[in-house]
């Protein structure tokens, strides 16, 4: 599991609210110049030809047709002003923005065709044969043991998991749920701060109340849950729940080499989400549909957007398998990691459930990027 994403507010709110779809918030307010990329990316992707034997496809082709649509809405509302994360300029030369809308449009159109028959081609190896190129991605070896991850040096990457988790909470302190989770009145605050300050009460000074608004009490254990994983589903003891996602952070980087999250000192103050979202699905219910076909990984590099495909032998089953998904998430932990992508897994009530998904995919996988052929 990796720190904090923000990518999932666009799938839950719909297009009013298109500036975090998870992403960080795309950082929206930070020029494109200060974002990390790693120039000398092709070592790590080559074209080849795209072919399937015996894989199984295991993939839900509506939600696969929903994140397609999503990251192809925010791709034409967002192309004029996130540039670096669409279509990064030492990724373009390999696959064009226009080639990646032109994927997510076939993606969508047929699964749309297949509704009325059942039978979806997107699942069929002969249909992604046909219709489909690739770019295989081989890991970063060398950038994944500057930082001490254990990549293999065969080419595959590794695959962490990350989900959104539903927690105990209360609208009061009490021992049992004693961490706030923010969210920010005044941002001349934001950056004042550590987590270990505010965990230790900065912000529960008199004072400070006009500055914050708390929208739940929970454990440490759940702080540092809704801290990595970037939304969390709290249930409070009256049966009412909220749903919230980062908004704002502290400005302090990740440090890849503190390996406790409670050690990590930034802080996400939070945001609500709540309402309807077209197509009349509740944002709980429209962040279900998005489970097991988005990944995170290092946009800023390969961009927003890419159909990626990732192969490996289910440990379970022993069989070969095949996973598709859009890459619509980052986070601080992949800036210029080329060795890595997470698997969104849905929403769990706890860490038994999400076991329970990461046990039927391993942690190493090929992976390549797929994308509509032309001829």
């Amino acid at each position: 599991m990796l720190i904090t994403f923000f990518f999932l507010t666009l799938a839950l709110c719909g297009l009013e609210n298109l500036d975090a779809f998870h992403v960080d918030n795309l950082d929206t307010n930070m020029p494109a110049t200060s974002y990390p990329g790693t120039v000398t990316i092709n070592p790590f992707f080559e074209h080849k030809k795209f072919y399937l034997t015996e894989e199984k496809i295991k993939t839900d082709p509506l939600a696969l047709q929903q994140a397609a649509r999503d990251a192809l809405r925010y791709i034409q509302r967002r192309a004029g002003t996130h540039m670096h994360v669409l279509s990064p300029k030492h990724f373009s030369h390999l696959l064009s923005l226009e080639g990646v809308k032109n994927t997510l449009s076939f993606i969508a159109n047929c699964i749309e065709e297949d509704k009325h028959t059942g039978r979806y081609r997107i699942l069929e190896p002969s249909f992604l044969n046909k219709h489909f190129s690739c770019l295989v991605w081989r890991a970063d070896h060398a950038s994944a043991q500057q930082h001490n991850v254990d990549v293999p040096g065969d080419g595959r990457i590794r695959l962490t998991t990350y989900s959104v988790f539903n927690v105990p909470g209360n609208s009061t302190k009490t021992d049992a749920f004693d961490c706030a989770l923010y969210a920010v009145r005044n941002y001349a605050i934001v950056k004042r701060f550590t987590k270990q300050q505010i965990v230790a009460g900065a912000l529960e000074k008199k004072h400070q109340h006009k500055n914050r608004e708390v929208l739940a009490w929970v454990s440490r254990t759940s702080l540092e849950e809704a801290l990595m994983h970037g939304t969390v589903l709290v249930s409070f003891p009256d049966g009412k729940s909220r749903l919230l996602n980062v908004h704002v952070n502290n400005g302090r980087p990740y440090d890849k080499t503190k390996k406790d999250r409670q050690d990590q000192e930034r802080y996400w103050f939070f945001k609500e989400i709540g309402g309807h979202t077209r197509g009349g699905m509740t944002p709980v219910e429209r962040l279900e549909r998005r489970k097991q076909v988005v990944f995170a990984g290092d946009l800023h590099n390969i961009g927003l957007g890419k159909l990626i495909a990732i192969r490996y032998q289910n440990p379970a089953t022993n069989q070969p398998e095949l996973r598709l998904g859009i890459l619509a998430d980052t986070g601080g932990a992949f800036h210029n990691n080329l060795y890595q992508l997470d698997f969104f897994a849905g929403l769990v009530d706890s860490h038994d459930a999400l076991r329970q998904i990461i046990r039927e995919v391993p942690i190493h996988v090929r992976a390549s990027i797929l994308y509509k052929r032309t001829v």
